[in-house]
């Protein structure tokens, strides 16, 4: 499921090819935040998505696992259950856009 996220993810960021804007990571976050991939969290307010992923950062930067990051986000959810599904692409997302240093953790690299 990480690889079709992180296959997701890409696709989406080749799309929208970022600039380097103030905050272009933030926004870049929450257009991938919004896509269907995102599940149920993708109806979520922009606060609430910003709050997820930077909660995520915080947690990577402590050296956590991505699955523990997912359960402390979702409040523990079943692996393969939608809700894990859609807070691990958020994680995969915050990586990829927010705490740009955690990309390799996910095995990618975004297009240039």
């Amino acid at each position: 499921m990480k690889r079709l996220a992180i296959v997701g993810v890409l696709f989406a960021l080749a799309a929208c090819s970022g600039g380097s804007a103030p905050n272009g990571g933030q926004t870049r976050f929450l257009l991938l935040a919004h896509v269907p991939l995102a599940g149920s969290l993708s109806s979520a307010p922009d606060a609430t998505l910003l709050d997820l992923g930077h909660r995520a950062c915080s947690e990577m930067d402590q050296g956590k696992a991505s699955d523990q990051i997912v359960a402390d986000l979702g409040n523990d959810p079943d692996p393969g259950s939608e809700a894990f599904n859609a807070y691990s692409y958020v994680v995969v997302a915050a990586a990829q856009q927010l705490c740009p240093s955690h990309r390799p953790q996910f095995g990618a690299t975004l297009p240039s």
